[in-house]
């Protein structure tokens, strides 16, 4: 009993203790702490009811206290400034014993780099070879932040770059002296600005420009200088070795109306003065002054103003060379220019402008075009005016395209052999132009067309002449051409044919014409059987205009006549005149030897003067057969058909024509211009006035039309 009475009071004596006793606490304020580079203390409190300490202080910071009792405590920590560019923090743990350690953290701000900058650059200098003295240098202005303290090492360069380079010994401070012992040329330095902890800095490349020693002057210049003249103006520079800059000048007055400019060494102006004249000069530069030297001008007399002499310029052609040279007096030298000229002269000619030789081969034709030529020298310039020609280019022989506009060109008998064979493209249909007389070296001739063949083309003769051909055979259609289809034209053509042929339809010009002919004149001897012709032997829905026939014709048979054998259905003659005798085995006549008087058919305004028509009772002086179709025709009184002249049934409207009266003195009518223009012939110089009158006059003994190209 006594035992559990003692332990019960123990228990309560236990009970009562454990009330008295209080858990631990513990607050930290402000633990966080920012501290500057440069050191300082900040605070935090500690507020605990027990005792408590503090651990982790590296050896930068001092923590006081680092201990206590329960209570508030104040604690101070002290850092050592931070003299490193990172920012540092220390981990404290403020510790009570039975509690989780409370963290203090502490950071400290990095220390500041410092900063160089570079205020003022070193800047390019000359100097001369041998005269660089202690103030010649380059410098380097700088500043740097944090009170750091600058270093300087200056560098060369093989360029103008602050890239690479090589340190110069003992170069370290912000002057540097440049080298006395530099050779010319020119060399390349940078500076090298270094702090403790700053970013280094290097300037811009300067450029040393070392100057080669000054030479004294030495005038090059020889006496005389270039003549002048009066009036007009002159310049002449004078020339010197040595270093420049050099000037100049002259103690003695130059020429009248000319100075010297100093600097350039320029004697300038206008002279006055007519004669010869001497002056000193001399030249100087950093190297010393030359010796003065003499030198002499002449100033001619004023300029004689040009005058161009030339009168008129040759007409050039066209891919043919051309050359002329225009001639002026005056004083020389005269030069040669030109204005107004068309783009295609002045291109395709050049005006040489020191002789005024124009020249070249001219690409396009035109007709007297003006151009306007000048003449200069000192006293002035004088233009005039010339009028030009240019052809066109001489056609080749064999060339064309045998279009209207392009035709075939015929300029040789080879050519027209061609056109008669139909080879290479040289058929009837096309067309062609003779552009020479064509020699048939008297061999015989195969009618253009061949056996059956009609030429239905143009073929222009250009004025131009076939002669020596000859023909011969049985064969019916011969001529130079077969037979000219409807659509054929042969003009302007000149032929001498000798026709031996015992066939029909035979003419100097075709066989037989369904198309034109005009303008052709034939001479020679033609015969042949029936239709025998002086231009064609069978003229039907053809036209036959303004031909003359000088040859003597002779036919066979039927139908004989000077200009057409038979003129049939359609068939027309006019203005055409034949001369030499008519002979025929049937129907003759001077124009046509059958007027046949068939619808259509007509032989108008043409001249019979043949010496003699023979044939059968139906011939004529005009035409045989009809006189339907008859238009005022003339014949030769004299002319005498079948041995007699004819003397009555003459009339402008019949197979006899008209009479041309005897004239005056020894010149019958048929010698008066004014005759054949009353006929109806008409004279100029083209195809449209195809005759030309012979005579010295409008009445002249012998004279005759002719065409305008023969």
């Amino acid at each position: 009993m006594k035992k559990v009475a003692l332990l019960a009071i123990a228990a309560l004596i236990l009970a009562g203790c454990g009330k008295d006793k209080e858990d631990p606490t513990l607050s930290v304020t402000g633990g966080t702490i920012t501290i500057p580079a440069s050191g300082g203390e900040k605070t935090f409190t500690v507020k605990t009811n027990a005792n408590w300490s503090i651990s982790g202080q590296p050896a930068w910071l001092t923590v006081a206290p680092a201990s206590g009792k329960k209570g508030d405590a104040t604690v101070t920590v002290t850092a050592q400034p931070n003299t490193d560019y990172q920012t540092r923090s220390a981990a404290l743990s403020v510790t009570v014993a039975g509690l989780t350690p409370s963290p203090v953290t502490v950071t400290q701000e990095a220390a500041v780099k410092p900063v160089i900058t570079i205020t003022a650059q070193p800047q390019p200098v000359t100097v001369t070879e041998g005269a660089i003295g202690k103030d010649d240098v380059l410098t380097v202005t700088a500043t740097v932040t944090q009170g750091a303290t600058l270093a300087y090492q200056w560098f060369s360069n093989a360029s103008a770059s602050n890239e690479g380079g090589e340190a110069i010994g003992g170069a370290t401070a912000a002057d540097f002296a440049i080298p006395a012992t530099l050779a010319a040329g020119a060399y390349y330095y940078f500076c090298e600005v270094k702090a403790a902890g700053a970013e280094t800095k290097r300037t811009n490349a300067a450029t040393v420009t070392v100057n080669a020693a000054a030479v004294a002057p030495v005038i090059t210049s020889t006496s005389p200088l270039p003549a002048g003249k009066v009036g007009t103006p002159y310049t002449y520079t004078f020339a010197a070795t040595g270093t420049a800059p050099i000037t100049w000048d002259n103690p003695d007055d130059p020429p009248p109306g000319l100075s010297m400019n100093h600097s350039a060494g320029i004697l300038s102006g206008t002279p006055t003065t007519a004669g010869t004249f001497t002056f000193y000069v001399f030249a100087l530069n950093s190297a010393g002054v030359t010796p003065s030297k003499q030198f002499t001008v002449t100033v001619e007399a004023a300029a004689v103003a040009p005058v161009i002499t030339t009168t008129n310029v040759p007409a050039g052609k066209v891919g043919t060379p051309y050359y002329v040279k225009f001639e002026a007096t005056g004083t020389a030298p005269i030069t040669w220019e030109w204005e107004d000229a068309p783009d295609l002269f002045e291109d395709a000619l050049t005006l040489n402008p020191a002789t005024g030789e124009l020249s070249g081969t001219p690409v396009l034709a035109r007709t007297n075009f003006s151009v306007g030529f000048g003449a200069r020298n000192a006293a002035g310039v004088v233009y005039k005016f010339f009028n030009f020609t240019i052809e066109p280019a001489a056609p080749v022989d064999g060339g064309g395209s045998g279009s209207p506009t392009d035709p075939f060109l015929v300029g040789s008998l080879g050519s027209l052999a061609k056109l008669r064979d139909g080879s290479g493209g040289w058929t009837p249909d096309k067309h062609y132009k003779q552009i020479a007389d064509v020699n048939a070296d008297g061999g015989y001739w195969t009618p253009i067309g061949g056996a059956s063949g009609q030429f239905t083309g143009t073929y222009d003769g250009g004025g131009k002449r076939i002669y020596n051909l000859n023909m011969q055979g049985a064969a019916d259609y011969q001529g130079l051409f077969r037979a000219i289809g409807a659509n054929g034209v042969v003009k302007n053509l000149n032929i001498d044919i000798t026709i031996a042929s015992t066939g029909n339809n035979i003419g100097g010009i075709a066989g037989e014409n369904r198309g034109t002919i005009r303008n052709c004149s034939v001479s020679g001897e033609i015969r042949g059987a029936i239709s025998v012709g002086g231009v064609a032997g069978h003229n039907t829905e053809g036209a036959i205009r303004n031909c003359r026939v000088t040859a003597s014709v002779e036919g066979t048979g039927q139908s004989t006549g000077g200009i057409a054998g038979f003129n049939n259905t359609g068939g027309v003659v006019e203005y055409c005149y034949a001369t030499n005798a008519v002979k025929s085995g049937g129907y003759a006549g001077g124009i046509a030897g059958r007027q046949a008087g068939y619808t259509g058919s007509a032989v108008r305004n043409c001249v019979a003067l043949n010496t003699a028509v023979s044939g059968n009772a139906n011939s004529g002086r005009v035409a045989g057969n009809s006189s339907t179709g008859m238009q005022n025709n003339f014949a030769d009184m004299g002319m005498t058909v079948n041995g007699s002249t004819v003397t009555t049934g003459v009339g402008g409207n019949t197979i006899h024509g008209d009479n041309t009266q005897p004239g005056t003195g020894n010149a019958a009518q048929f010698n008066h211009q004014n005759f054949w223009t009353g006929v109806g012939f008409t004279f100029g110089t083209s195809e449209s006035a195809p005759w030309k009158w012979t005579g010295s006059g409008n009445f002249t003994t012998g004279a005759m039309p002719k065409l305008w190209f023969e």
